[in-house]
């Protein structure tokens, strides 16, 4: 083959080839995904500061108005803020809470920041009286909290009252919501103080409690005081003598510190009077300068006595009872701090030279509250509750 040729088809075939492939599109490139800026960072929040009430203030109202110096974040946005307050230094849900007249828990969202720098709450419903609460409050900003404030606290107004179901008296505000007989000294910050056996503080309830408790502080108590048949509490329908009801309820601190009780439940000749007899009959060694707390129930045909150190019920000294027929139902209901003169004269009737404080009947299923009468408690570290939590926080 001619080498001219040759050559020559070949460049033509070169340049057909050229030739064709410039017919075609030039090959396409990925488009590049969009860029996505990064999300926001979430605001960092600092804590606000209470500001109002004082610290441990004692308050004459039962709705105080809490106020905290505002938040601040690292990014512009609108605030609202949480506010929780407790009878329980940890802020812990209190079943004593529920279907009660006044509360011991609170909380509250959604509070619109205050435009001055500060934020305040208007407790909306009555805190239990005569109590130590525990607030404290937080920012919110979109959906991020921000820390708890520091918790602070308060005392609410020291009250009595007299409900249906339900009777509370501290007796440390120099006055009560009881009809004092006879010669009675009532001295704020203290309590009552009964200086003849036929003096007595006397309570009509609303209504009848036909299953409850009814307690109170005692302290001076002498083991010897005047009178034989003394009593620290008593209960029955308030007509006539309180020896022949049938509606008894005496607690007694007999001569020498002995403890004693009887109780009746609608018929003296059955089973349904009750009483200690005997060695049931139990000597207690009191300490003047010692609180104790007395605590009596009945209900559910059980009636039981106990006898607590201080003001708690962690130190029980004493315990005892018996079941019973019947139905507690006297008409009138009236309860005692002492007794009123039976038959036995006024060596039977109060025990002198104690003093009475944080009187309490309730009904069944409304146990005294741990936390009431602890607004009279000046500091908080020594309320029972704080220590409890320091032994947890140790253990």
């Amino acid at each position: 083959m001619n080498l001219r040729y040759l050559a020559g088809a070949m460049a033509l075939s070169a340049a057909l080839a050229a030739a064709a492939c410039g017919d075609d599109p030039p090959p396409t490139q990925p488009t590049p995904p969009p860029v996505v800026p990064p999300p926001p960072a979430n605001p960092v929040l600092t804590a606000p500061r209470a500001d109002f009430p004082a610290e441990n203030d004692q308050l004459q109202t039962l709705r105080p108005t809490l106020r905290v110096l505002n938040a601040t974040a690292d990014q512009a946005g609108s605030r609202t803020y949480e506010f929780q307050i407790s009878d329980d230094p940890d802020f812990a849900p209190s079943a004593s809470g529920v279907g009660r007249y006044y509360r011991v828990v609170l909380s509250q969202g959604s509070v619109a920041e205050g435009g001055d720098g500060k934020t305040q709450f208007d407790v909306p419903a009555d805190l239990q009286p005569t109590t130590r609460f525990y607030w404290r409050s937080r920012a919110r900003q979109g959906t991020v909290d921000g820390p708890w404030s520091a918790s602070a606290t308060f005392r609410t107004k020291i009250e009595g009252y007299n409900r249906p179901g339900e009777l509370y008296d501290p007796l440390t505000s120099g006055t009560t919501i009881g009809a004092v007989v006879n010669n009675v000294t009532l001295t704020p910050g203290r309590g009552a103080t009964i200086n003849s056996n036929e003096s007595h503080i006397r309570y009509q309830l609303v209504q009848t409690v036909t299953a409850g408790e009814l307690s109170m502080e005692v302290d001076g108590i002498q083991n010897n005081s005047p009178g034989d048949k003394t009593k620290i509490m008593a209960m029955y329908d308030g007509n006539g003598d309180i020896t022949t009801s049938d509606y008894r309820a005496t607690i007694e601190k007999r001569d020498g510190g002995v403890v004693a009780w009887r109780f009746i439940a609608g018929e003296v000749e059955s089973d349904a009077q009750i009483e200690t007899v005997g060695n049931e009959r139990v000597g207690i060694n009191f300490n003047p300068g010692q609180t104790y707390l007395w605590r009596t129930t009945w209900g559910n045909h059980q009636f039981r006595l106990e006898i607590f150190l201080g003001n708690t019920t962690s130190d029980r000294i004493y315990e005892f009872g018996k079941p019973y027929e019947g139905t507690y139902d006297p008409t009138p209901h009236v309860a005692y701090v002492g007794s009123p003169i039976g038959r036995g004269g006024p060596g039977d009737a109060s025990v002198v030279g104690a003093t009475w404080r944080n009187v309490y009947l309730g009904s069944a299923g409304r146990p005294r509250p741990t936390s009431l009468g602890t607004a009279l408690i000046e500091n908080p570290q020594d309320d029972p509750r704080v220590k409890l939590r320091g032994a947890r926080a140790t253990n």
